[in-house]
């Protein structure tokens, strides 16, 4: 069914106020008491985990500003400890359970392989957990004294559906919340309660054409605060109450703000919420030095495109027209952008190479792929599965690679000329998927289960044959892996490195060459030009980003933006003309508190 209808709005006295104004905020957790909030903060690529007394608005480094990674706060019931998840050097891919004093000590291991926030019974005696396996395709929810003694799985869900949030403990003691999706065609959120004892499953309502992910209970249990998209409502992740066990939806926000990490006093007398703005515009760049161009003109967060491709000679984009994510094509240099008429629903995700247009459509539910000619002709079908996520569109436009919601792994390939479909690998890595530059081989990832704990294994399939390469173990810390453009290898950034520099990787085994010799800033995305000469870098300093060219190997990189306080969302090359299309704007996240909301 559809769910329960939503209640007209309700909360007509509500006080915002806010709380921080860093504007570099990932994640915040008041203490139940309410006289602290917790919130870790991300700065020049280091990362820190800080306490606010919310009455003075003093602030104290509890883990001072570091490379390390930080992540999912949450005070014991008492105040006197936050616990959070870290990463340690010899399993960088697993999360880790710390303790801290609430205001600063040494931190004690508490639990390994965490996956969520944990959330405290009552008496403070246990503590829930979402533990992911993805190689079998479920997730567990565990519970553990608070010593880290005596785990247990109390339930468990299975793929396609999945837990989208944490877990939370109700103010009773009785059961543990977490929201799950359902992918299409079902496209719904679930408010499910475990029975602590038993771990016997109820459901509390399905909201259709609702992507929910953040959960906090109200301090009486009569509802829970679920942060999320509901596209019946809107278009941008606002914050809901759900009442237990009526079901009834009431909507919390109403703007163009994306809020997410709900947490509620006690006394249910004020609700901690993440509160995230956006303004973007696309940019053409000229990698060899020379005028840049703004090629969208947007002044608000709702009129910014929010994802894009390039064609040759064209940027696509989509943006929100009508209540809904429309197609654009903008020619270069000094073309007007006109929309191309893709029929009803969302266009969510974009690919483009040639001058074909591959993209992902959500409508009412559905989620498919289709393709259009970059002039608007040939609007065609591709996919009718279960569901699909675009991945990869070849360098000639004739191939989709894909992933499939119906399936917990796997990876396809579908021609944009109507043929059938084609499985590469049943038991890839959903997300992972791109074409070499030349268009001879599709690169996707596995999981590694050799080794003890699970590694990433990459592996390359010759498109011609369907030959597939020996595996390839990219190092732990490798992030934003990209081939090379002689096919002979790939190159990734090592977060291990303080830069972030580039290092290259040989199918033949041998040992990792580094490309680039940064000192400062941080590298946080980089690509090659499509004829393999050049290679583009964004570099991150202080709130800002720029980008940066460099000769293929990593040799003489020249700075070619001037950005002062941007931030970059995305990147990609365009040929003919030769130039690099960046995202960039202004976003930023900080605490507010809402208060008078019952």
């Amino acid at each position: 069914g559809k769910g329960p209808a939503e209640e007209p709005h309700p909360f007509q006295n509500m006080r915002f106020s806010t709380e921080t104004s860093r504007g570099d905020v990932n994640d915040c957790i008041l203490s139940p008491d309410g006289r602290y909030l917790a919130y870790v903060v991300a700065e020049q690529g280091q990362i820190g985990l800080f306490v606010r007394q919310v009455a003075t608005g003093s602030d104290v480094p509890v883990i001072p500003l570091a490379k390390d990674r930080i992540e999912m706060p949450r005070f014991s019931p008492d105040g006197n400890y936050l616990f959070y998840l870290g990463r340690k050097p010899d399993a960088p891919l697993y999360r880790t359970l710390f303790r801290i004093a609430s205001l600063g000590g040494t931190p004690e291991e508490r639990a390994f392989d965490v996956d969520s926030r944990v959330s405290f019974s009552p008496d403070g005696k246990q503590f829930a957990f979402v533990r992911g396996f993805p190689q079998d395709g479920r997730t567990g929810i565990f519970v553990m004294d608070a010593d880290g003694t005596n785990e247990r799985e109390l339930a468990s869900v299975k793929s396609p559906e999945e837990i989208a949030s944490g877990v939370e403990w109700s103010p009773d003691g009785k059961s543990i919340a977490t929201l799950t999706v359902q992918p299409p065609p079902q496209s719904s959120s679930t408010l499910v309660l475990f029975d602590v004892k038993s771990g016997q499953r109820s459901d509390v309502t399905a909201r259709k054409q609702a992507f929910y992910n953040g959960l906090a209970w109200m301090g009486d249990a009569s509802a829970v605060v679920v942060t999320g998209n509901d596209l019946t409502m809107g278009f941008t992740r606002q914050a809901f109450l759900i009442s237990v066990p009526g079901g009834q939806v009431r909507r919390v926000t109403n703007d163009f703000n994306q809020y997410d990490s709900p947490s509620v006093t006690a006394s249910s007398d004020a609700i901690a919420l993440i509160r995230g703005t956006y303004l973007a515009n696309l940019w053409s760049v000229d990698p060899a030095g020379g005028a840049n161009a703004q090629v969208t003109r947007a002044t608000s967060s709702e009129s910014s495109p929010w994802n894009f491709g390039t064609a040759d000679g064209a940027v696509v984009y989509a943006a929100l027209r009508d209540q809904a994510l429309k197609l654009f094509v903008n020619p270069l240099p000094d073309g007007e952008p006109r929309v191309i008429n893709t029929g009803p629903g969302h266009a969510i995700q974009i690919r483009s190479r040639a001058r074909m247009v591959a993209f992902a459509k959500y409508n009412e539910g559905e989620q498919h792929l289709w393709c259009v000619g970059l002039d608007g002709s040939g609007l065609r079908q591709l996919t009718n599965f279960g569901g699909e996520d675009l991945l990869d569109i070849s360098p000639d436009g004739r191939l989709v690679a894909f992933s499939r919601a119906d399936s917990a792994s796997g990876v396809w390939l579908v021609p944009t000329d109507g043929g059938e479909p084609r499985v590469v690998s049943r038991t890839a890595i959903k997300g992972v998927a791109a074409f070499s530059e030349d268009g001879n081989w599709l690169g996707y990832a596995e999981y590694d289960r050799s080794g003890g704990l699970i590694r990433t294994a990459y592996y390359k399939m010759t498109l011609a044959t369907g030959e597939i390469s020996p595996p390839l173990n990219a190092p732990p810390q490798a992030v934003i892996l990209r081939w090379l453009p002689d096919q002979s290898g790939y190159c990734y950034s090592d977060r291990a490195d303080p830069a972030g520099n580039i290092f290259r990787a040989s199918f033949d085994g041998s040992e990792p060459v580094r490309m680039t010799d940064f000192k400062d800033m941080r590298i946080t995305d980089f690509d090659f030009s499509p004829d393999g000469k050049q290679m583009a870098i964004v570099r991150w300093l202080g709130n800002t980003e720029n980008v940066w060219v460099a000769n293929a190997d990593g040799s003489n990189p020249r700075q070619v933006t001037t950005f002062a306080s941007q931030v970059i969302f995305g990147m990609r090359w365009m040929a003919n003309p030769m130039r690099v299309i960046v995202t960039a704007g202004d976003a930023a996240r900080d605490v507010v508190m809402i208060r008078e909301f019952k």
